[in-house]
């Protein structure tokens, strides 16, 4: 059951240096009830971090998609079980460089997502990075659907 033809039809994986990075980033965020809080494509998510010099950046939607048409809160297949998710190819560069702590801002509440890419198995063709751990709120979130085709995370709040 395919989310986002975008994440499910890649032909080429990202290779940025050489390296084979994982897919983009694609979780649903609900609330502690199980309620979707993505409710359009234009739902107002910041979602940053922190460089290796302590430096807070941002994921935006223009720097991930310079074509300022594709947003980052994308709808699903009308046979998905939720239906709208966010969906961010610099999370995992982000996340194999360092930046390991995300912070989501949605409706006056931050959330903190754990995403671990690192260069698990250094003797892979293409220098292959995997992602290693996701945790929210501290508590492992393991991935959902089909790892052949498109994998995405339920991060549920806590309160």
């Amino acid at each position: 059951m395919p989310l986002l033809a975008l994440t499910a039809s890649c032909e080429e994986p990202v290779k940025p240096n050489g390296n084979v990075m994982p897919d983009p980033l694609v979780f649903v965020l609900l609330d502690k009830q199980g309620n979707e809080l993505f409710t359009s494509e234009d739902t107002p998510i910041r979602v940053s971090s922190f460089n290796s010099r302590g430096q807070r950046f941002y994921i935006e939607s223009q720097t991930e998609y310079p074509d300022g048409k594709t947003k980052m809160i994308q709808p699903t297949s009308p046979s998905a079980p939720y239906r709208f998710v966010y969906s961010s190819l610099g999370i995992p560069l982000a996340s194999s460089q360092g930046s390991k702590e995300w912070y989501l801002e949605l409706n006056g509440k931050t959330d903190t997502l754990h995403y671990d890419v690192r260069h698990a198995r250094p003797k892979a063709l293409y220098n292959q990075f995997d992602v290693v751990a996701v945790s929210f709120h501290g508590k492992p979130v393991a991935a959902s659907g089909d790892p052949l085709k498109s994998v995405y995370y339920v991060l549920r709040r806590l309160r």
